[in-house]
């Protein structure tokens, strides 16, 4: 249960993020928010994955595609990993503090 709160394997901080986002082969951005959360702001390039939605999103992804999730501060997108990781998705991330982070430390949201 502690573990919950410490280091994290499927983690990846805002910095890496968007480094990935910047690089030649960006991941796919998804924000596992709700869409009145997402209405409110979210990353740039992001596409809307709400916890109802999810699967759906991704049904025409390869199960290789690098993906990071983000949510509000982080908890729902370790969720969402542990999610996809179970349809198959091997290459999945959760961006740690969510877009309370990226706003924090990264830069702009869209609204």
């Amino acid at each position: 249960m502690f573990g919950l709160f410490g280091q994290n394997q499927d983690a990846i901080s805002v910095k890496e993020t968007q480094e990935l986002l910047q690089s030649g082969q960006p991941p796919k951005l998804l924000d596992v928010r709700e869409k009145r959360e997402w209405d409110g702001g979210r990353i740039p390039g992001a596409v809307l994955a709400s916890p109802a939605e999810l699967a759906n999103v991704v049904k025409s992804l390869d199960k290789t595609t690098p993906i990071i999730c983000y949510c509000h501060s982080g908890m729902r997108s370790l969720g969402a990993v542990s999610n996809l990781k179970r349809m198959g998705f091997s290459n999945v991330r959760s961006m740690s503090g969510g877009i309370v982070a990226w706003a924090n430390s990264a830069g702009p949201v869209t609204r």
